[in-house]
């Protein structure tokens, strides 16, 4: 086993160790190319890797640099899923499998990329319906989702409204298709103003 490895796995994840991100980020900058490995002499190798892996992704996202998170976290769910011993088990039940989903989530959520986050949380959500945190964050990302949603049918809505104004008649068809656009945006507008203020009033507390 390579031993830099080995001593960094022990110094974060011995008896009493705190897992500090920037301290994680810097460590651990010195042995990312063992990251890059697809086999290994052992279990206890592979076990060690996986574990650094996903600190290192976790940690990019708490230290709020969540651009670079995601090669690392899709290299440790790729670990996790060539684990035989997990074979046909859900991988939920494994806590560092869920703390993956779930930081995934929330750097989806940091970059404003909502659908994505919805994706992750809503994962969590339908292994763990009970946990109140999961399905505030799967709300939460549906109602920014939503928003930006809204945003786009505002616009096109303007834009529906610009060219339904009249024209020549030659081109009239293109002033009845405005007018249709303009009708379907104005309805899809509401309706998603409708469902964020429901959704809203299903947040206990904002995550």
């Amino acid at each position: 086993m390579n031993e830099k490895l080995n001593e960094i796995y022990k110094k974060f994840h011995s008896e009493n160790s705190v897992l500090e991100p920037k301290a994680v980020l810097e460590e651990y900058e010195s042995i990312k190319g063992q990251f890059e490995k697809d086999s290994f002499e052992d279990y206890d190798e592979y076990f060690k890797t996986t574990k650094l892996v996903s600190d290192y992704a976790i940690a990019f996202v708490i230290d709020k640099q969540s651009d670079k998170s995601f090669p690392y976290f899709e290299k440790a769910i790729s670990l996790i899923n060539q684990n035989e011993k997990l074979k046909n088990k859900n991988l939920f039940a494994e806590p560092l499998y869920e703390s993956l989903i779930f930081h995934r989530g929330i750097a989806h959520y940091d970059l404003k990329n909502f659908r994505k986050a919805f994706i992750d949380f809503n994962k969590l959500v339908d292994n763990f319906p009970e946990n109140e945190k999961y399905n505030n964050w799967k709300i939460t990302s549906k109602i920014y989702f939503l928003v930006k949603l809204e945003k786009v049918s505002l616009a096109l809505l303007f834009i529906s409204l610009l060219l339904s104004f009249p024209i020549k008649s030659e081109i009239r068809i293109i002033n009845e298709i405005a007018l249709v656009c303009l009708i379907i945006f104005l309805i899809g507008a509401s309706v998603i103003g409708i469902l964020n203020r429901k959704l809203k009033k299903s947040v206990k507390y904002t995550p």
